[in-house]
């Protein structure tokens, strides 16, 4: 998305915000590819092949994205009421998951509910 916009503007604005989306992208991708590495390394593959899954779970989201991009343009119509029902996903996941384990430590109680303020 940065970068269409700035090849549309090609505005320094838009090179600054493409410049900032990407380097966010790949700083948000460094743990996701971890999170399949580790693992499988774990459980006693090589290293090599570790690495090499890890970085096949990104290669996917290649194809998802296209697909996505895709749908938008046919879908358009629905997509707010799609969005607004992944949004309401994520809060009942977070609500039914995440917040009653984040509480099982009585002692830690004020970073969950201060995090759970910041975050929305």
């Amino acid at each position: 998305i940065g970068w269409a916009t700035y090849v549309l503007t090609k505005t320094d604005a838009a090179f600054n915000a493409a410049l900032l989306l990407n380097i966010g992208l790949c700083i948000q991708n460094i743990p996701e590819g971890l999170a399949v590495a580790v693992p499988i390394r774990r459980s006693g593959i090589s290293v090599k092949k570790s690495f090499f899954y890890g970085q096949m779970s990104g290669v996917v989201e290649v194809f998802g994205a296209v697909i996505g991009a895709a749908l938008v343009t046919i879908v358009n119509a629905i997509l707010p009421y799609a969005l607004s029902f992944a949004a309401g996903v994520m809060v009942f996941v977070i609500v039914k998951e995440l917040l009653p384990e984040a509480f099982q430590n009585k002692s830690e109680q004020t970073v969950p509910i201060l995090g759970f303020m910041v975050i929305p």
